[in-house]
C-alpha cells in the first residue's frame, strides 16, 4: 500500500500545509524569540513595577512585530489564495501576532505617550 501512495504523489492538502509550512516558516521563527522576551516583561510587571527600560523594550519591539504582520499580510495579499490564507497555520501566525502586538502596547504604555 506505501508503494501505491508514493506513485500518487502527495494528496492536495499535505501539497497545500507543506506550502504554508514554508510560508509562515520566517515568522515562526521570529515570534519565538518575542514571545520569550514578552514573557520576561511580563515576569518583570508581575515581581515589580515596569522600570522605564522595561517600557522602551516592549516599545522597541512593537514596530518589528507590526512590521512582521505588514510582511504576512503582503505576502498573502500577493499569493491570492484563499486556501494557504484561511489555513490553520496562518490563522494561528497572524493570532500570535495580533497578541504580541496587543500586549506590547500595553507594556510601553508611558513609552509610547500614553
Amino acid at each position: 500500500m506505501t508503494v501505491d501512495r508514493k506513485r500518487r504523489g502527495a494528496s492536495p492538502d499535505a501539497l497545500l500545509n507543506k506550502r504554508v509550512k514554508v510560508i509562515v516558516a520566517p515568522f515562526q521563527h521570529r515570534i519565538g524569540p518575542w514571545q520569550e522576551q514578552l514573557a520576561h516583561l511580563r515576569s518583570a510587571r508581575m515581581l515589580r513595577a515596569l522600570s522605564d527600560r522595561d517600557r522602551g523594550h516592549a516599545a522597541e519591539l512593537l514596530p518589528l512585530v507590526i512590521s512582521a504582520r505588514i510582511e504576512l499580510d503582503a505576502v498573502l495579499a500577493q499569493l491570492g489564495e484563499e486556501a494557504v490564507t484561511q489555513h490553520s497555520l496562518v490563522t494561528a501566525v497572524r493570532s500570535s501576532l495580533m497578541r504580541l502586538c496587543e500586549e506590547l502596547e500595553d507594556l510601553a504604555g508611558s513609552a509610547l505617550g500614553r
